[in-house]
């Protein structure tokens, strides 16, 4: 049997309903599958992606701008704690929890409280970012 190319073409468009409720019953019976194979599919891209991004943003400077204006507008809470303790809070020279003394930041224990601010190293801050998102879920 010899694929014609035309045929499905008019298939797809004459059945193009029936086809979507398929796929829709498609994903939702195999939705973990799916989702291993984009985790797996953009793990294998990731260098493309960030290239990409970076191509992206390097063209659309206005949309960027806008944009970080939307998360800044969303999360005053974060946005003011940030300002205030910059201006208020020195860093510390040594990290918090493994008394490292290079890639220091700043970490907001509770954004409602501005001024409750720890110097940690780069590597413990990511940390207490995971364990915080972990226990919210």
């Amino acid at each position: 049997m010899t694929y014609n190319k035309q045929w499905h073409k008019e298939y797809r468009k004459r059945n193009r309903e029936k086809r979507k409720e398929w796929e829709k019953e498609y994903r939702m019976k195999n939705l973990e599958r799916l989702r291993e194979i984009d985790r797996k599919r953009a793990w294998e891209n990731r260098e493309k992606k960030k290239e990409y991004i970076k191509q992206w943003k390097k063209k659309n400077p206005e949309k960027v701008k806008e944009y970080k204006k939307r998360i800044r507008m969303k999360h005053k809470d974060k946005e003011n704690s940030r300002s205030i303790s910059l201006r208020k809070v020195e860093l510390k020279s040594f990290c918090g929890i493994c008394d490292s003394k290079s890639n220091l930041e700043r970490h907001h224990w509770d954004y409602s409280d501005p001024l409750l601010v720890s110097t940690l190293c780069k590597p413990c801050h990511t940390i207490q970012h995971t364990k915080y998102f972990k226990e919210k879920i």
